[in-house]
């Protein structure tokens, strides 16, 4: 034998043994890669379960809530938060587009709370009416003063483009399923 001769002495084929090895390390990465999916909805699914939600839309600053829901002897106040379900909002005003757009049942809106039974919305010099969305969609203007009766609340975004009670006016306190806890909270300019 030569000093350099990386041949096997023996006369087997490395070649077996090389393809195991590659075939044992790709079930290894597989295995791997299904204990890292399985702990990630493990994960995401303790936290859902928990009552975290992620708010993916602009219209509030905080990304993470924690959501409880809203019993019959709950007093929502001036401030809260709530989790809205648009399908049990006025849409009647809108248009077969704009209703499909914002009240399509699949999501829920986190919405403050600014006004409550008894209190009387009125305009002010710095609330902003868009009357048409960035999709093109007639919104209807919701006239004030409003009086809001029992059960009635005001909702409202953070945003001066958020889509709340400005367009489709008080919320009855059936429609909030649950109030909204912000979880992470940071500073941002509208």
């Amino acid at each position: 034998m030569h000093g350099n001769d990386t041949g096997n002495c023996m006369g087997k084929d490395n070649s077996k043994d090389n393809s195991k090895d590659i075939r044992r390390k790709q079930f290894a990465t597989l295995i791997s890669c299904l204990i890292l999916l399985l702990g990630f909805y493990a994960v995401f699914g303790a936290l859902y379960f928990a009552g975290v939600r992620v708010n993916v839309t602009s219209s509030l600053p905080n990304i993470f809530w924690i959501v409880r829901e809203i019993d019959g002897n709950r007093i929502i106040c001036s401030g809260d938060y709530v989790v809205v379900n648009p399908c049990e909002l006025n849409s009647s005003d809108f248009s077969p587009t704009a209703r499909q757009r914002y009240f399509d049942g699949r999501r829920l809106f986190i919405k403050q709370i600014c006004g409550v039974p008894g209190d009387i919305v009125q305009e002010t010099c710095d609330v902003v009416v868009i009357s048409v969305d960035s999709e093109g969609n007639k919104l209807p203007e919701y006239k004030l003063p409003v009086y809001l009766k029992d059960n009635e609340y005001w909702i409202t975004s953070n945003k001066v483009r958020g889509f709340d009670s400005r367009y489709f006016g008080p919320v009855k306190r059936s429609a909030m399923k649950a109030k909204a806890f912000p979880l992470f909270t940071k500073e941002e300019n509208n």
